[in-house]
């Protein structure tokens, strides 16, 4: 792809193949200033390591979790995304680095508390007789 771009602009690209695990992967990510997404997984994995993100959604989750960080102002959907949008989004995205970084942290936070909260449910369903959940 990196052919389809001006001579100008594929000077200062770099294409990396190299396959990471996810651990490596991670600490690949936190180097980056901002990602650009349009897997949601790969997007969550930069959110992990406070890195801003501008989401290219085609799926309604990516929406979902963006707006529900409060990064709603970062998001783009596939159907409407241009360049213009784009970039200025780029440019909030690297002006605002640190606040931006700040509520993903803080939302990454929430959304650990509460996947913890769920964790004690089951736990807790799991452990009562009277529970319909499967015995092992």
């Amino acid at each position: 792809m990196r052919e389809l771009l001006a001579v100008e602009v594929a000077a200062s690209v770099t294409v990396d193949e190299q396959f990471r695990d996810p651990q490596a992967l991670l600490d690949e990510l936190a180097s980056f200033d901002v990602v650009v997404a349009t897997r949601m997984h790969v997007a969550i994995l930069a959110l992990c390591k406070g890195v801003p993100v501008l989401p290219i959604a085609y799926e309604f989750k990516t929406t979902e979790l963006f707006e529900s960080l409060g990064l709603g102002e970062l998001l783009s959907q596939i159907e409407s995304v241009d360049t213009p949008g784009l970039i200025a989004k780029m440019r909030l995205a690297l002006d605002e680095r640190s606040s931006i970084a700040a509520r993903i942290n803080a939302g990454v936070k929430q959304l650990r508390e509460q996947l913890s909260e769920v964790d004690d449910m089951v736990a807790l369903a799991v452990k009562r007789p009277d529970s319909k959940a499967i015995d092992s």
